[in-house]
């Protein structure tokens, strides 16, 4: 009998030791990546662990203290690295030993950057690699101090402060080479690419604010940085559209094309914003990774803002609303608008797709701050900082007046011919923590449909020909639609509508419309579970019943083993 249980427990033992073993071959799959580098790191304080740093796992993570210093090394010269910080980014700073510049940028004096909280986006003009300087003797401004900085960009947009304190007094090195140190994590990026202006051999990051975490550290030849490697841009400071979803994954599983046609195709400027903060309330930091990765996937290259709020279910928005103070989701919700100053808002179906409450929330919070956004009385300290504004349309999932009905399944040419649907799902399958979950995305037949929209609110008139988020929004994109009798597909343009059609749809769609300027947004009924759908509820009982048979499965198979055992001792 004791035989038996050796190896039973020897069997339980090896299938954990597979699964395990899988796991890491799926989270090594990156390091097959021939443009990868290998390096070397070693620490000033702390060098246990640093392995979690190259095993391309997001979920070992090393620690580190306040003042420590990481020094990394190659045996080929790296171009750029690329960091996934484990839960919040820092400040920190990059030593390069490189070779004096020979060019100069704007200086701090005359160059300005805001803060994570309020960055602006910053593009380059041309695709050229990063450049640094240092200032000489020769500069016209001769009175800067030895602690002067400047400000570049490089060639993804990522923004820095390169420190000038070699230009009074440099340290050249055997191969007359000075140590220029460069101030990174300005933005506040989860995921951070730095593009080093000279490869080097070996460089040194000093974490300096306090202490924290690290999940990954990659390495690159320069130029040869692979697609997978998030290049983020600050957030935006005019958006041509907002997407606010309630969660990450939302903005996939219910605005389906939304991002990959509009921020990947037709290279709108585009800004995401989410009402909820994966984190601590629910142990699920991960989220935040494969929200990044996700927007990422569907071409978002604008990084995201993720408000403050904790992430806790609500089954109906009464139940949301006693969660969430309504006043502060409004302010923040008055500010994304005023910030981002979109002209196209898209956001939830006011029922909360399935019942949800803070997706009910979110798009019922919206609705109230469309029409607050533009009267300077309204949260005046906003007003004053970022002004305030006024949006041109505002489209819900599943709205039930002036519905639209979205073709997502469009070959794009950003995406080599697969369709926005597609792409969605591609965007949700980057959250691989919620592939368990009953949730995908689905098109047209499905109470869930992605592609049927209403358009809530409109300064514009109304939608004729009904296949555009900006129909009436100049300038004027192309929408491409399938051809009727072949598989292959017409590009068409988006009228703007006439000055007689535009006159009399104004005349129907006035700004007294009740869709239009209602001061009551579309507000769900609460307070019970009712708000979930029969679909929602026959999958949880799907589960339950899995459950059940799963755990009658384990009594079986337990009592077979106890009456095959005390059949065997009886023998012996």
């Amino acid at each position: 009998m004791l035989l038996f249980l050796k190896k039973i427990f020897a069997l339980v033992i090896f299938i954990l030791l597979l699964a395990q073993s899988s796991v890491f071959i799926v989270n090594a799959a990156n390091r097959a990546d021939k443009s990868l580098l290998p390096i070397n790191i070693t620490s000033s304080t702390n060098s246990i662990n640093l392995k979690a740093l190259t095993d391309d796992n997001i979920s070992t993570v090393w620690h580190w203290k306040k003042g420590c210093s990481l020094k990394i090394k190659s045996t080929e010269k790296v171009g750029a690295i690329y960091i996934v910080w484990d839960r919040t980014p820092v400040h920190w700073s990059l030593n390069l030993p490189i070779s004096p510049p020979t060019t100069t940028t704007h200086s701090a004096s005359t160059t300005t950057h805001s803060s994570a909280s309020s960055a602006t986006s910053q593009t380059s003009s041309t695709e050229t690699e990063q450049t640094t300087s240092t200032e000489t003797e020769q500069t016209t401004n001769t009175s800067q101090t030895s602690s002067t900085t400047q400000t570049t960009i490089d060639a993804a947009g990522q923004l820095y402060e390169i420190d000038a304190l070699q230009a009074t007094a440099p340290k050249a090195n055997k191969q007359n080479e000075i140590n220029t140190i460069i101030k990174c994590g300005l933005n506040g990026f989860l995921h951070e690419y730095v593009n080093f202006p000279e490869s080097v051999h070996s460089f040194t990051m000093h974490l300096e604010n306090k202490d924290g975490m690290i999940a990954n550290i990659y390495a690159f030849k320069k130029g040869k940085v692979p697609s997978w490697v998030q290049k983020w841009q600050p957030m935006l400071e005019k958006a041509d559209m907002l997407v606010y979803s309630a969660h990450a994954d939302d903005e996939h599983l219910w605005f389906g094309g939304t991002l990959p046609v509009y921020a990947g195709e037709y290279k709108k400027k585009v800004q995401v914003a989410y009402l909820i903060r994966h984190g601590a309330a629910r142990n699920e930091y991960i989220r935040n990774h494969e929200l990044l990765d996700g927007l990422w996937k569907v071409g978002v290259r604008n990084y995201p803002m993720i408000s403050k709020f904790e992430d806790y279910y609500a089954n109906s928005i009464k139940h949301a609303l006693s969660i969430y103070n309504e006043d502060d989701v409004l302010k923040y919700t008055v500010m994304l608008l005023r910030r981002f100053k979109p002209d196209v808002v898209v956001s939830h179906d006011p029922k909360g797709e399935y019942g949800h409450g803070v997706h009910s929330l979110c798009s019922y919070i919206l609705q109230k701050a469309i029409h607050l956004s533009y009267n300077p009385s309204h949260y005046p300290d906003l007003a004053s900082k970022f002004g305030v504004w006024k949006i041109k349309k505002c489209y819900l999932h599943l709205y039930h007046k002036n519905k639209i009905e979205m073709d997502w399944n469009v070959p794009l040419t950003a995406f080599g011919g697969k369709t926005g649907l597609t792409m969605a799902r591609e965007g949700y399958k980057c959250h691989t923590s919620q592939q368990n979950k009953w949730f995908s995305v689905q098109g047209k037949g499905s109470a869930y449909n992605c592609q049927s929209f209403g358009l809530y609110y409109t300064t514009v008139g109304g939608d004729i020909h009904k296949n555009d988020f900006f129909e009436n929004i100049s300038p004027v994109i192309p929408i491409t639609t399938t051809h009727s009798t072949t598989t292959s597909t017409t590009l068409l343009t988006t009228q703007t509508a006439s000055a007689t059609v535009v006159s009399s749809m104004t005349s129907i769609l006035s700004p007294t419309s009740s869709y239009m300027n209602s001061a009551t947004p579309t507000m769900p009924a609460g307070g019970s579970t009712g708000n979930v759908n029969k679909m929602h509820r026959l999958l949880l009982l799907i589960a339950c019943l899995k459950t059940i048979l799963i755990a009658i499965l384990t009594s079986a198979i337990v009592l077979y083993l106890r009456t095959h055992l005390t059949g065997l001792s009886g023998k012996i």
